[in-house]
Parts: structure tokens; C-alpha cells; sequence
């Protein structure tokens, strides 16, 4: 077995054409009716970044869970294939679930315990009620699921009792062992695949530490203890190394425990003495992750920036370095099977989306495009026949809108010694109204040219800590808003805001607000006038809500609209008039207001759905439309809706497609066509005129 680097081609030119690696192509997503494109895909994307989820053995399915239980998703395609065990997912909060590696058994882990269940029928078979450590070595099963353990962490409600893990036999439904081990905080658990073997380890706090420091081979937070788990009887002790805490996981014969932390090395010891057996040094940061192989001969370590090596088990041999083919990842592997003695499967998380690869091939198996985050923003460009998007990836990304295809990459370079050296940067992309610059949360949130990809400004960093600065959506307009001492310090009547434009350096006006929290701000079409939203902090605690126009050239107030005040989101889109704004208010309220006389002219019925995405106008300014996500929290139902400015309806174009909220709408230039994103990270486009 020979090493195996595998990365995206890394080009000089900001502009990389080039799409993303991707496995085979997968089956054509279905359009949702009224669409005709759809840009990205949902497959194996989950809102709550695959939250608990695990490889079958057999390295074909991610199992996860959703509101009506666990489903199997295949991992090349993407498509669910059905459920495994319990047929609700009820009480399933903050936990994991995991296949038996016979496949015939499953278990539910959380934090208040652990339920053992037949995978086909989702019969239960055990049920083990405690406070079980974070992370994902509270529990542990035998190959056949016939054995449990199960670690714990401190009672708080009893301050002496001794922290324990207990072995479970999932037959009988009974314990069969418990054993009290060194650590008075935590203890976590692994189990030889026989179930005959156990091993525990967790955290120590001493409340009077040694003034020279803790003796690194008594500090119970770096010993592992084994245990005979028929028995409770402690075999031996071994010891970790590095920083936090470690990890361990026996071989198939439960011989051989290899013993692993963030610090790179790995320890081979003999579970029965506690003698190590070789000592694997391998690359920074591996060990989190361990696996061996079906007969033992192979170890893989999986390391935070989704590396992973390989060893020969019998003379320490390297076999191999596999770099994730997604390059490098900030979120490190989440799972490594054995699927065959020279092959297994690996898998991660980068933002919504699931990443599984093989090893030691470096092969990509599942659907890989488009954006891996929620769509933040999209933008028409070339005359409508490309389309841009940022998301909350970090990519931005050059999509065909003739053909619905990704095109290539626009690589965004901060300056450098700053930020993710990865490609997923997982900060905001936001396309300015122009199409020519973008504002994005990398280096230090900052303006960057989309011709050259480059950095030119960085207007929110560098500032004084008493200063509260907001860039509007332009990219251009800054306002540095002073910040609001707290009492008993005096407090100020009026907040003097200077507005400076970011691509000329002049200052353009002073104006001044009541002293408050600035909720959005925006320019005008032709950049006559700027309109503010927020929310005051009167003395007497009876917050207002302010809406209020300013000329930009002198920066006098124009005029204001006062509602009940409160936080929340704020949505704020300046009209085609220059005069008028669409503006979202704090309780949920869409009111059409005149900046220039200080009036509500209208008041949007949005049958009580709450925006998701700041509106937008079509070309002509005679139509607008809103985005919706239908409910609370990101996993909901997208509803996009036309209505007419003149008289604030409805026109009776809805569409309904994202599996998530809508976040982002643009209209292409002859207004025949509208592009909006979602926070299912895929890009749909709709032609108006059929509507």
C-alpha cells in the first residue's frame, strides 16, 4: 500500500474555473413546480450538520436522524433509503446513534443515557437511565450488541459519591458489572469487541493542585484503566500522552488497545498489563479518530483538519497519508469504517453537508457541489448569463444560468497570516448590489474585488473597541456608530454617527440619532439619501422603534416613522423612488414607508409569515418579493411571493421549492427571471412571465 495525497489543484488566479471535485454524477434533483433550474444540490445536506449520525458497517449508509426516526441515506447518492429501529425519534436531543457491527442492533445515546434496539424492528431491548460525559465515548457496545458499557459523570447532587461505569448485559437487561474509576468528574468508556474487555478514562479536577504541578504519571486525567467486564476486576493501567482527552478502541481480538489524543502519537498497548506494545508517531493532531482494520493488521488515525493515516499494526509501518478530498476541513473526521482488511470508509461534516470518502484511495463517494452552507446572497452578472452566490461556506461561486451548471470559483484572499488556510473559510459571502464587490467574513470581515478576488479593504477591523461600526449592503457605505456607555457612567442625549464612503475614503455626513441600537441601514438607488432602522434606549425603559431618511449630502434628517420599539430581525429595502423603503420591524410588522413625509403608506399583509430574506424589486419597480421560511428555526418550508408596489397585494405568483427558508432573491436584468437561495444551500430559478 503506497501513500496517497489527494487535494484540489491549488491556481495562482483568484478565478478558478474549474468546478468542484465531485464523485460520480448523482441522479437529477426534481424541480419543484414553477422552477426551471435549480443551482447546487440537497443531497446528503442536513440543517443540523448531522447531528449524532454514524456509518453502517458496511460503509454504504449514513444513519441519522430525523423527526420520524433513523434514516439510512446512501452515501453515493444521497437518497434516503429508509428507517432503522425506533419509528419516532422522540427524546432524541444532543446525542448519537450507532450500528452494532454485526448491523443487527442499534443504540441511542444522550446525555441522560442509552437505549439498545434490534435495527430491523426497532424492538427495544435495554434501557440504561444516566448522566453520561460529552462526546462520543459514553458508551460502547460488543460486536453483537450483547454487551453494553456504559461511562458516567459526576453526580452534582452528591458531592462524594464516586464516579462509575457500568457494564450491561442487553440479554437479561441487567447489570452485570460496575467499577469505580480513578477520575471524580467524568469517565468514558470503550469495549473489546468480545465484550470481555473494558476500558475507562475521562476527567479530573483537582480543587488543591501541586505547586510544582501535576505528576504526569499519576494525573488520573491522563491514565487509562482496563477492566474485566464479567468481573469488575481492574487488569492494568496505561497512560496517555498530549493534550485533552484521549481516545481508545481494542483491536478485533481484543488484544491490542491503541490509545490515541490530539498530539500526534499513537500507544499500542497490551489491555491485559498495560505494557506498551510500540509507540505510532504520526502527524500533528492525529488520534481523535481510530480504527483498525478487520484483522487487525491495519490502524487508521483520523486527525481535525480530516487527514488520515495508516500503519501497519505489526512493525509500525506507515501505509499511507489521505488527505480528505474536500481539502482540508475544519471540523476533522467524524467516523472511520472498516469495510474490507485494505479498505475503509471516512466521513465528515462540512457545514450542512456530509463528505464520505475511501481510504486509502482518497476517493470521493458522496454528492459534492455547489454550496455546503446556507446561500447568503445571489447576484446576476454578464448580462444575466451568470449568476453568483455566496453562502455561509465561504464560497463564491459561478453558475450558467442558461444551463443551471457551476462554472468555477471566484477563490476570495484575505491578507495574509489571516484566516482558514482551507477552502471552506464557513464565514458569510455577501454580493453587493453592483455584482463587482462582495463583503465577506474572512481575515477579518472585509471588501474584496470579484474581478481579482483580492482583499481591498478591511473597514470593520482596526477600530476602537467603544466604537459599533455597520457596513451597508453596498459594500461602500460605513457607519461608525458610537458605542453607549452603561450607568451609572452619564448617558449621552444624542449619538453623533459619522457616514464614510468606503471606496473613496471621504467622509460624507454626520448625522445624529437618539442614542440606540443601529438594526440595518441602506442606501438609496441613485445614493441621495440613506434610511436607518432602529431601536432606542430611553431612560425610562420604553424602547422605540425609528425609521428615519437623511440626506447624504447634508446630512440632514428628512423624515421618521416611531413604532412600539423591541429587538429582533430587521429587514430594510430601499425602493426604485429613492423615497420609499420596505421595511421589516422588529415584531414581525412589513411597512411600506415614505423616508422623505415620515409615513406608513401601506402595510403588507404577509399572513402572519415572517421574512427570511431582505425583499427585493424588480427592474421596472412595479413588483417586489418576499421570502419566507414557514415556521421556526432553519428546517422549514420555503414560500416565495410576488406583490405589486402600487397597491402592496399580492399578484398571485407564489412559489414553493427550498426545503429550508428562502434567504436571498434576485431578480435577472430584463426581469424575466427571479434566482432565490436557501438555507438548504442550492439556488433555484423561476421565470416570472409564467406566472
Amino acid at each position: 500500500m503506497t501513500a496517497c495525497r489527494f487535494r484540489l489543484p491549488l491556481l495562482g488566479a483568484a478565478l478558478v474555473l474549474a468546478a468542484h471535485v465531485s464523485a460520480a454524477d448523482p441522479p437529477a434533483d426534481p424541480l419543484p413546480k414553477g422552477a426551471k433550474a435549480r443551482l447546487g444540490t440537497p443531497r446528503m445536506r442536513d440543517t443540523s450538520s448531522w447531528s449524532g449520525a454514524s456509518l453502517t458497517p458496511d460503509g454504504r449508509y449514513l444513519v441519522g436522524y430525523t423527526p420520524k426516526g433513523f434514516a439510512k441515506f446512501d452515501v453515493t447518492t444521497g437518497d434516503q433509503v429508509g428507517l432503522v429501529g425506533p419509528k419516532s425519534g422522540a427524546g432524541f436531543v444532543g446525542g448519537r446513534v450507532e450500528i452494532t457491527a454485526d448491523g443487527k442492533r442499534g443504540l441511542t445515546v444522550t446525555y441522560a443515557g442509552v437505549n439498545v434496539w434490534e435495527a430491523a424492528s426497532g424492538k427495544p431491548l435495554a434501557k440504561i437511565d444516566r448522566r453520561l460525559p460529552y462526546g462520543d465515548y459514553g458508551a460502547a457496545v460488543s460486536a453483537d450488541g450483547s454487551v453494553l458499557a456504559v461511562g458516567g459523570s459526576r453526580d452534582i447532587q452528591s458531592k462524594d459519591k464516586p464516579v462509575t461505569a457500568v457494564v450491561w448485559d442487553v440479554e437479561k437487561n441487567e447489570k452485570r458489572a460496575e467499577v469505580t474509576v480513578l477520575q471524580n468528574e467524568s469517565a468514558n468508556v470503550a469495549l473489546s469487541p468480545d465484550g470481555k474487555t473494558l476500558a475507562t478514562w475521562g476527567g479530573h479536577y483537582e480543587p488543591t493542585p501541586p505547586k510544582d504541578g501535576p505528576d504526569p504519571a499519576a494525573d488520573p486525567s491522563k491514565i487509562i484503566q482496563f477492566w474485566d467486564a464479567t468481573t469488575g476486576k481492574e487488569l492494568a493501567r496505561a497512560r496517555s500522552d498530549g493534550y485533552g482527552p484521549p481516545a481508545v478502541v481494542f483491536s478485533p481480538d481484543g488484544q491490542t488497545a491503541a490509545v490515541g489524543h490530539t498530539g500526534g502519537s499513537i500507544r499500542l498497548v497490551d489491555p491485559k498489563t498495560g505494557a506498551e506494545k510500540r509507540r505510532l508517531f504520526g502527524r500533528g493532531d492525529q488520534g481523535p479518530r481510530l480504527a483498525f482494520s478487520p484483522d487487525g493488521k491495519i490502524l487508521t488515525t483520523a486527525g481535525t483538519d480530516g487527514t488520515t493515516q495508516l500503519w501497519g499494526t505489526a512493525d509500525g509501518a506507515r501505509l499511507g497519508v489521505v488527505e480528505s478530498p474536500a481539502g482540508q476541513l475544519s471540523t476533522g473526521v467524524r467516523g472511520v469504517r472498516f469495510t474490507a482488511p485494505d479498505r475503509a470508509v471516512a466521513w465528515a461534516t462540512i457545514g450542512f453537508t456530509a463528505v464520505v470518502w475511501e481510504l486509502p484511495s482518497g476517493k470521493l463517494l458522496s454528492p459534492l457541489g455547489g454550496h455546503v452552507g446556507g446561500v447568503r446572497s445571489v447576484a446576476f452578472a454578464a448580462g444575466g448569463k451568470e449568476i453568483l452566490s455566496g453562502g455561509e461556506d465561504g464560497l463564491l461561486l459561478r453558475w450558467d444560468a442558461a444551463a443551471g451548471k457551476e462554472v468555477g470559483e471566484i477563490r476570495l484572499r484575505g491578507p495574509g497570516g489571516f484566516g482558514p488556510s482551507g477552502r471552506f473559510a464557513m464565514g458569510a459571502v455577501q454580493i453587493a448590489a453592483d455584482g463587482k464587490t462582495a463583503v465577506a467574513d474572512r481575515g477579518g470581515q472585509g471588501v474584496y474585488d470579484l474581478a481579482t478576488g483580492l482583499q481591498v479593504a478591511a473597514p470593520l477591523t482596526g477600530l476602537n473597541f467603544d466604537v459599533r461600526p455597520y457596513l451597508c449592503a453596498d459594500a461602500r457605505t460605513l457607519l461608525l456608530v458610537p458605542g453607549i456607555p452603561f450607568p451609572p457612567k452619564p448617558q449621552p442625549k444624542a449619538l453623533r454617527v459619522p457616514v464614510w464612503d468606503v471606496s473613496t475614503g471621504a467622509k460624507l455626513v454626520d448625522i445624529e440619532t437618539p442614542v440606540a441600537d443601529l438594526l440595518a441601514a441602506a442606501v438609496t438607488p441613485d445614493r441621495s439619501k440613506l434610511i436607518t432602522a432602529l431601536t432606542t434606549r430611553p431612560a425610562d425603559g420604553k424602547a422605540e422603534f425609528v425609521v428615519a431618511g437623511w440626506d447624504l449630502k447634508t446630512g440632514k434628517k428628512l423624515g421618521e416613522v416611531v413604532h412600539p420599539g423591541g429587538f429582533g430581525t430587521v429587514y430594510l429595502a430601499p425602493a426604485p423612488d429613492n423615497t420609499s423603503a420596505l421595511v421589516a420591524t422588529p415584531e414581525g410588522k412589513l411597512l411600506a414607508v415614505d423616508v422623505v413625509a415620515g409615513k406608513v403608506t401601506k402595510e403588507i399583509d404577509t399572513e402572519r409569515l415572517r421574512l427570511s430574506a431582505v425583499p427585493v424589486f424588480g427592474p421596472g419597480g412595479k413588483q417586489f418579493v418576499l421570502g419566507f421560511g414557514a415556521g421556526f428555526g432553519p428546517a422549514t418550508t420555503a414560500t416565495i411571493r410576488v406583490y405589486d408596489w402600487e397597491s402592496g397585494k399580492p399578484t398571485g405568483a407564489f412559489f414553493h421549492g427550498h426545503t429550508a427558508a428562502a434567504t436571498c432573491l434576485a431578480f435577472s436584468p430584463d426581469g424575466k427571471t427571479l434566482a432565490t437561495g436557501g438555507h438548504d444551500t442550492t439556488i433555484l430559478l423561476w421565470d416570472i412571465e409564467e406566472k
